[in-house]
């Protein structure tokens, strides 16, 4: 009974592998799958083919993403193929009958049929009835269908944006005639006429946003991409959306005036044409997990045939030479359209983005079918072309998006994209930090510098434009920047330098309906701020007028994130309200003079003046408002609801009825895989003591003691020295790694270390060129000298990297990234999950910690670890 996968047919145009049926879909592998792969992929398929979500684990290296891929891809194949399938057979069976079945049909008589000229040299007569109207001869009815079948293939083609050139309606309107075989094909592709290129717009959209929104809110617009053409040079090819909100259907470009109207009649009686295959959606946590998995898509056979698109921000995709230095990417790039739009020069690659999105390298079949926002960044580099707005014009066509997860659960993203995601098939992979990301869209933080420039700035375009929204808006943000001040009076400490209160979801609501902030109010309050957004980002500067008062970019996000959390607080009648919990807190930060820090809060190191003064900083009390969701269904219900099929795949899921039950979506269809490796293949070992006898605790209180430091430098050392080639050191948090290797530079434990291998550090924060340059250095020294990286957990090393082989014979990990249960939203949560355990099915937010009293965080943040073991313990 086991699975029997048959070798490629040579010569079909696609790479080599295996292909096997499941579940009626051919699906083409690159090599025989593991058994957890074909397991996966069976799942995928049946909930994709009946409309289902799916909880999928696999461990990390067992090839869950070349399986999402194949699978996926096999399936909107087949679906292509049997929706195309459907339409030709429908337009057949309804159109074997007369136009007119109520009229009998009758052929005119010689004389009649002499004395009319031919439409065309050498065909046959045009029927009539008995009342003088055209009909269709019996005999020509199959060859009507036909003609009119590929009618409705052409109008799904251009519905659903498929590679195929259309003629013009101005060429049927002249009276060209079209070549026809008996089967009804032929369009003579060389007498095309395009639309006009879709970057013919107003490049002055002041939207400083990091997604570029729809122009418009009505019918989507439509879109043109252009095809390689013969000569070298390239032409735009008219395509259309499906648009599921409107009924509207154009029809194709090649009609002529009876197709036309037979056309419309049909659409009239109900046979528009069917909706376009499900668009994939597959999203992943950082943007290097995407660079991996376009890379997979490569190595399938799908990959030269499947029309892709990465969605990546500014910081990876802009080339300007100035825009791209920039701290605020988004301001400077709106600032070059805009003067391009007043006939400034702009930004130049901006004005190129068409010879971009027409290279031909980037259609099915050329040089970058399957690229990476690498390969689109050197090319647009290269012609001169915006990789940023290219993406967004790939995104109109493409069958398979990639994208952060974060773009597709925060409702503002989506909304700026235009993604649409009715209908479609979304993949989460790397899923196990999902319930974050939905909890931290459906979340809000506000700082009270902040909240001041918001109510400076919306009163200032009040005062200027005497706007009634304006006005509303002002006011409700000044009472609630003065209910903020006013709970300084009622903070409690929290910890050093630390005072907040914190209010249930039911007390806040309570006092948020004292400033005139509730359920019946919210919607007037989202309306106002939606006039003022729209304003900013469409404001009318035709006749030379000068441009009326708007509100800066930041307050327009800053609007739209509080109306978004406030309308998931407030909606379906409060249902959601104890699911939030409120918090003002007062903090000491650090600052310097002149430095406001926007209202984010953050650190600020001393650093040089230009005159070589060190700039000396201070202590300030910062303060702020947090309405935090504790519950992730909140916004992920969203998502879910509106997808044909969401899957979910990762390395640790586990337990999947509590993973479930946080999300608030049933998945029917569920795996958990074993790992393909066997167990005499991998050494798995706890080290309690080391070669001094000393214990090794790594909590807080034993991590700080120089014993410890000491005994784990010695085990440390003694590994990198018998282990050959690549070892990763993984710490919980940066502070120990500082610590630790701060110590070992006291003794002569580093040096130990060094003398056996090259030894890199993680850099905290710093660029992707520094760390990039940390990795090819820790590469190139694996098979020379060998090499040992200290990196911290939940970092840049620990997600979205493959140490393959050599690269790590060996994973350290010095303790368990607990989070910090001390932190006031994570010990909410465990409380919030305590109450929901039985009624919900949650994990129990507190368990009890072998040896340690008091409460410990829960499991579920536990298992996430040993992620960063699997994929080197894989090969």
């Amino acid at each position: 009974n086991k699975p029997i996968w048959r070798k490629m047919a040579a010569g079909s145009g696609d790479v080599g592998g295996v292909t096997k049926t499941i579940g009626g879909v051919p699906v083409m592998f690159p090599f025989r799958p593991y058994p957890s792969q074909t397991s996966m992929m069976a799942h995928v398929i049946n909930a994709l083919k009946q409309s289902g979500n799916a909880l999928l684990e696999s461990p990390t290296g067992t090839g869950k993403s070349m399986a999402l891929l194949c699978s996926c891809l096999a399936w909107q194949r087949h679906e292509r193929t049997r929706l195309d399938e459907l339409a030709r057979s429908r337009g057949q069976k309804q159109r074997t009958v007369p136009v007119d079945a109520a009229v009998p049909m009758e052929w005119p008589s010689t004389a009649a049929t002499a004395s009319k000229p031919q439409q065309a040299t050498g065909s046959a007569p045009t029927p009539t009835t008995s009342a003088g109207s055209p009909s269709i001869p019996a005999t020509s009815a199959l060859a009507q269908a036909s003609e009119l079948a590929t009618a409705v293939e052409a109008a799904k083609a251009l519905l659903s944006g498929q590679d195929k050139v259309v003629a013009s309606s101005a060429a049927a309107s002249e009276g060209i005639n079209h070549s026809r075989t008996g089967s009804g094909e032929g369009t003579n592709a060389s007498s095309v006429k395009h639309a006009s290129n879709t970057f013919d717009r107003d490049p002055s959209d002041s939207s400083d946003d990091d997604f570029k929104p729809a122009p418009s809110f009505g019918k989507r617009r439509r879109t043109t991409r252009t095809q390689p053409h013969s000569f070298g040079g390239r032409e735009p090819v008219a395509r259309s959306d499906d648009d599921s909100d409107s009924d509207d259907y154009e029809p194709p470009s090649n009609l002529n005036a009876s197709e036309l109207a037979r056309f419309r009649e049909n659409l009239a009686d109900g046979a528009a044409p069917e909706k376009s295959v499900p668009t994939i959606f597959v999203g992943t946590r950082t943007h290097q997990q995407i660079t991996q998995i376009a890379k997979e898509l490569g190595r399938t056979a799908y990959g030269a045939s499947t029309r892709m698109c990465i969605l990546a921000s500014r910081e990876q995709t802009c080339i300007h030479h100035k825009v791209k230095n920039s701290s605020s990417k988004n301001d400077d790039c709106a600032r070059l359209r805009e003067e391009l739009g007043k006939g400034g020069p702009g930004c130049r690659f901006f004005r190129g983005t068409h010879r971009l999105v027409s290279h031909a390298a980037f259609f099915p079949g050329g040089r970058l079918a399957a690229w990476d926002i690498e390969d689109l960044v050197q090319a647009g580099q290269t012609v001169g072309g915006c990789p940023y707005y290219a993406s967004r014009e790939f995104l109109q066509t493409a069958d398979v998006v990639f994208l952060p997860y974060n773009y597709l659960i925060d409702p503002i993203i989506r909304n700026q994209l235009d993604l649409k995601l009715d209908g479609q098939v979304v993949v989460f992979d790397e899923a196990h930090n999902i319930e974050d990301s939905a909890r931290d869209a459906a979340s809000f933080e506000i700082k009270e510098e902040a909240l001041l420039d918001a109510v400076n700035d919306v009163s200032s375009v009040a005062e200027a434009s005497e706007s009634d929204d304006a006005q509303r808006v002002a006011a409700v943000l000044q009472m609630l920047l003065q209910w903020m001040q006013d709970q300084t009076k009622r903070l409690g400490q929290a910890e050093f330098g630390v005072r907040i209160k914190v209010f249930s979801g039911k007390q806040l609501a309570s006092e948020l309906d004292a400033i005139g902030i509730s359920k019946t109010t919210v919607g007037t309050i989202e309306a106002h701020v939606r006039v003022l957004c729209t304003d900013a980002t469409q404001q009318d500067k035709s006749d030379g007028a000068v441009p009326s008062a708007v509100i800066t970019p930041n307050t327009g996000m800053f609007l739209r994130s509080l109306v978004l959390t406030l309308g998931f607080y407030f909606r379906d009648l409060g249902q959601h309200v104890d699911d939030y919990r409120g918090a003002v807190r007062q903090q000491v930060v650090r600052q310097r003079p002149g430095s406001r820090g926007r209202g984010r809060g953050r650190r600020n190191r001393d650093r040089r003046g230009r005159g070589g003064q060190g700039t000396l900083a201070f202590d300030t009390q910062q303060l702020s408002f947090s309405l935090w969701c504790l519950n992730p269904a909140v916004a992920f219900q969203s998502v879910s609801e509106a997808c044909r099929s969401v899957i979910l795949a990762s390395g640790t899921l586990s337990p999947l009825d509590t993973f479930a039950s946080e999300l608030g979506t049933k998945f029917r269809f569920r795996l958990e895989a074993n790992h393909v490796i066997p167990d005499k293949s991998v050494m798995v070992c706890s080290v309690q003591k080391g070669p001094a006898g000393t214990e090794l605790t790594s909590t807080y209180k034993s991590a700080n003691s120089l014993q410890f430091q000491d005994e784990i430098g010695r085990v440390v050392a003694a590994c990198v020295e018998r282990i050959p080639h690549g070892v990763l050191v993984f710490c919980p948090s940066y502070r120990l790694m500082d610590t630790l290797l701060e110590r070992w530079r006291q003794t002569d434990t580093i040096a130990r270390i060094a003398a056996a291998k090259t030894v890199i550090t993680e850099p905290r924060g710093g660029g992707k060129e520094e760390f990039a340059e940390c990795l090819n250095k820790f590469y190139a020294a694996v098979n020379s000298t060998g090499a040992v990286f200290f990196a911290v957990c939940r970092g840049k090393v620990s997600e979205g990297l493959d140490f393959a082989d050599q690269n790590a014979r060996a994973v350290i990990s010095i303790g368990i990234p607990f989070p910090n249960f001390k932190d006031p939203q994570v010990s909410l949560k465990m409380q919030y999950n305590d109450r929901r355990q039985h009624t919900h099915g949650c994990l129990p937010g507190q368990v009890p910690g072998p040896g340690v009293s008091g409460p410990q965080p829960r499991l579920g943040k536990v298992y996430s670890a040993p992620r960063r073991l699997g994929r080197p313990a894989a090969h």
